[in-house]
């Protein structure tokens, strides 16, 4: 009986040990799956930082050339302004056209033909007509 309880022993030896080897070769590949998964995950990580470094230089070129415009745009305004401030106003071409009206002699001591005409006409009208 010792001989086959030694022979038991013994296979029970071999059974657990193959069982650590499952077990061992279970962890190995679970180790080697979460490996893979790591470098997946890193080389997407990688991936997606590039993208972003290359998409935020994109956007601050973009901002220097809005930048820029705007520069432009506050120049072009403030010359325009400029000008504006230079240009006579229709207001002050009015005023300075009747100071021109006033200070005319056509104006003041003559009429013209279209006045005389336009001051005949309401002279006619206004008269009552005779009774014949």
């Amino acid at each position: 009986m010792a001989a086959r309880t030694a022979e038991e022993a013994f296979g029970e030896v071999v059974r657990v040990l193959q069982e650590a080897m499952r077990r061992i070769r279970n962890l190995e590949e679970i180790a080697r799956s979460m490996e893979a998964k790591q470098m997946s995950v890193e080389t997407t990580s990688l991936k997606r930082t590039e993208e972003m470094r290359t998409r935020a230089g994109a956007l601050e070129q973009a901002l220097e050339d809005l930048n820029t415009k705007i520069l432009k745009l506050e120049t072009e305004v403030s010359n325009t302004k400029k000008f504006l401030n230079k240009v006579s106003l229709r207001s002050d071409l009015e005023e300075f056209k009747s100071y021109i009206d006033l200070l005319s002699p056509l104006r003041t001591h003559y009429a013209t033909q279209t006045e005389v005409k336009a001051i005949v006409r309401e002279e006619l009208a206004d008269r009552p007509k005779p009774k014949k």
